[in-house]
């Protein structure tokens, strides 16, 4: 998983009040108003009394007791199954307890019993998007303006899923229907920072991100989307400090944060002599990244303890025989600090001018590479690699259909994929091009994938952690990307900073047809010179 901005229809979850997050209220359900009389003296006197069980499950909900409110709002449905406040604040704790298909029934029948009920609407829209179902979510969204034209929410939401589906402009033209005195808002100017972001105006982004962050100066969410902007503009300086907010961010943009008794180290404490365990937090290519820093931890006199993916495990015995390797998930505690991998650059105080170059750091296994057998040996070895994990946020603009590349494999190469599986709507392009020689079956792990990369001449691959792996090999890889990249590819470049032997070419408006066909006449360039 890389690094994504949280704003949207991501940053916040469905409840009564919604939206706001300077705290304002709306699109309170109706009949939700409270008792001046405590719940419990109401329901000793009347079991049977729904608004009670509603209060009680409600006061549970703020005290963060998902159990006991779940409990209480089942007894208000239980009496009255058709009690929309409960039906409305029953499906929100579902939601944030990830419980989305059962959230999603719970609005749904209050939108049988009230078609117009404007947080049903609401919360379904921020459901099924979250559910990936950006088209129905949108119908909701539209139906919620319908109903309720100038709320602000509404238009929000409308516009943030315009926004997922690259409709920037129509994206734009929601927020800015948003009433004047409603847009002095830090998620109205979040929302909009990174649509302009994603339109390619940085100068409108970067002053979006700023009125955000005045708005609510403390609010790590705003801090970690202005960190992924200044990552991706270059400046490390400030970006990787604000970085660190990530780790505070509801939802937890920077993925898992290890829970540890042992302080964490921050760069001032001597190593020497200590044991320090360097953990993954986020996907596979950030660890294949961002493991270079273990060699400049080890040389402050640390035993260096790297906890990663399973998968990568072999891989990483490539760093060398001084360290020690953990697979995540076994709860190893023999350590004096602890540090995330995606910390090392704040540590190390990581800037464009003195990031850590050295590539190849890491290596394919001898063994594993001789028993490679290649045909072809006069020709260019071409790996290919079309498309990363369904479960990325910006899947759908990093991953291309293999038919779109068709036009490389009429080239006089030999194509390899190096994709460990396929996708079905990919099945049918792939048996009509019997030129991509498949290894499916000989990739078990990363050592594989690195042994299958060595015996390459050239690697072509969309944002996936096989490129950050070939850059690591120092193979020369060719890298595309959607415009605006991922944070680590910064603007405009055609080279990486972090790995000297790739090349990128970006996609801009999400167009991958120029983008192969400057793909195909550069390789076509490198064909007739090896030739």
């Amino acid at each position: 998983m890389q690094a994504q901005p949280v704003a949207g229809l991501i940053q916040h979850t469905p409840s009564a009040p919604l939206m706001r997050l300077n705290g304002t209220p709306v699109l309170r359900p109706s009949g939700s108003t409270a008792s001046h009389e405590s719940p419990d003296a109401v329901l000793a006197s009347n079991p049977a009394n729904v608004q009670a069980w509603f209060q009680k499950g409600m006061l549970f909900k703020q005290q963060k007791n998902a159990p006991q409110a779940l409990h209480c709002f089942n007894q208000a449905l239980h009496l009255a199954p058709e009690h929309e406040p409960t039906l409305i604040e029953c499906g929100n704790l579902l939601f944030e307890l990830e419980q989305f298909e059962f959230s999603l029934a719970h609005h749904e029948f209050a939108l049988q019993l009230n078609p117009a009920c404007v947080a049903a609407l609401h919360s379904k829209s921020l459901i099924l998007s979250r559910l990936g179902r950006y088209e129905e979510a949108l119908l909701s969204a539209n139906q919620l303006v319908c109903y309720a034209p100038t709320l602000a929410p509404a238009l929000l939401c409308r516009g943030s899923i315009l926004h997922v589906l690259g409709r920037h402009h129509e994206a734009l033209a929601s927020y800015q229907q948003i009433p004047l005195d409603d847009q002095q808002n830090a998620l109205f100017y979040l929302n909009l920072a990174n649509l302009y972001l994603d339109m390619l105006d940085i100068d409108m982004a970067s002053d979006c991100y700023r009125q955000a962050l005045a708005l609510e100066p403390n609010n790590p969410t705003l801090h970690w989307n202005l960190a992924l902007f200044q990552l991706l503009t270059g400046d490390y300086a400030q970006g990787w400090a604000m970085y660190e907010s990530g780790k505070h961010a509801p939802h937890l943009p920077r993925g898992r944060r290890a829970v540890c008794v042992q302080p964490m180290w921050t760069g001032e404490q001597s190593l020497q002599g200590k044991r320090i365990l360097l953990y993954a937090e986020q996907g596979l290519g950030d660890t294949i990244q961002f493991i270079r820093y273990a060699k400049l931890v080890a040389a402050l006199g640390a035993q260096v303890i790297i906890e990663a993916q399973a998968s990568l495990i072999p891989l990483l015995r490539s760093l060398g025989p001084d360290y020690l390797l953990i697979a995540a998930g076994t709860a190893y505690q023999d350590y004096d600090y602890h540090c995330s991998l995606m910390s090392l650059p704040y540590v190390f105080k990581t800037e464009l001018g003195n990031l850590p170059q050295h590539t190849p750091y890491l290596f394919a296994a001898p063994d594993k590479v001789s028993r490679l057998q290649m045909t072809s040996q006069n020709r260019l070895r071409v790996g290919l690699v079309w498309s990363g994990s369904t479960t990325h946020q910006k899947d759908r603009y990093r991953s291309i259909p293999l038919a779109q590349l068709a036009p490389l494999l009429a080239l006089d190469a030999s194509f390899h994929s190096l994709q460990k599986e396929v996708r079905d709507t990919d099945q049918a392009a792939l048996s009509g091009l019997p030129q991509l020689t498949q290894h499916q079956a000989e990739l078990e792990d990363f050592s594989d994938t690195a042994a299958l990369i060595a015996r390459m001449d050239l690697i072509i691959s969309v944002d996936t952690s096989v490129a950050h792996l070939a850059g690591a090999m120092h193979k020369p890889v060719w890298i595309l990307l959607p415009d605006p990249p991922d944070f680590r590819w910064l603007l405009a470049r055609e080279d990486s900073p972090w790995y000297p032997s790739a090349r990128l070419f970006r996609a801009h408006d999400h167009d991958w047809t120029s983008v192969i066909t400057d793909v195909k006449q550069a390789l076509a360039e490198v064909i007739a010179e090896k030739a």
